[in-house]
């Protein structure tokens, strides 16, 4: 989105729109001390992750469409990291030295994987919906699900789908611990609900 803003090191990243017809966007690296700009990249930006930048120590991180990038705020160290991933507004976090991406499903960055990433939980956006909310808690993440036979609850992964589960039912059938967390209130995620410090 035009007006999104982080930073690498000394330089200013901004997403500016070249074509407010289209809503085509480029990405920016201002520098501080001489005001000159360059392009990371030059066409299709939609900054959709919250947060917009995600701090990865000498790189940012960040979604754009069904991509996610990484930069260090030059041209030639920015880099796709996964591609033909699901969401609009997905919520990223580093997590057992990736990155996971939550909304709709849940993926986890795997260089191994054709598109850079592989999926933990699949959801359908019907019988199950995974929230834009993550908790990394040391190895174990934990995260928002609402699905029909438990409504909105917590989930943990330990990175593997298989690893992937319902922690508790807490509000015992479809109840939901979590009220937000439902199908038709997606769009209304713009501060998160869970947040991890470590092992807590």
């Amino acid at each position: 989105r035009d007006g999104a803003c982080g930073h690498q090191g000394d330089r200013l990243l901004y997403a500016r729109v070249t074509d407010p017809p289209s809503g085509d966007a480029e990405l920016l690296a201002i520098d501080a001390a001489s005001g000159m700009s360059e392009t990371l990249l030059a066409s299709g930006v939609e900054l959709r992750s919250q947060p917009p930048f995600f701090d990865l120590g000498d790189h940012q991180v960040f979604g754009s469409g069904l991509e996610l990038f990484r930069t260090d705020g030059t041209p030639a160290g920015t880099t796709l990291l996964a591609n033909e991933l699901v969401g609009y507004g997905s919520r990223i976090d580093r997590f057992l030295g990736e990155i996971v991406i939550a909304d709709s499903v849940l993926w986890i960055t795997d260089a191994k994987e054709p598109t850079g990433a592989r999926l933990l939980l699949t959801g359908d956006n019907v019988n199950l919906y995974v929230a834009p909310e993550l908790a990394p808690l040391g190895p174990t993440l934990v995260f928002l699900v609402w699905d029909e036979a438990h409504g909105g609850e917590l989930w943990t992964s330990d990175g593997t789908a298989e690893g992937t589960a319902l922690l508790i039912d807490a509000v015992p059938g479809p109840g939901s611990l979590f009220r937000g967390v439902s199908i038709d209130r997606y769009a209304e995620y713009n501060d998160p609900e869970l947040v991890g410090a470590d092992t807590f």
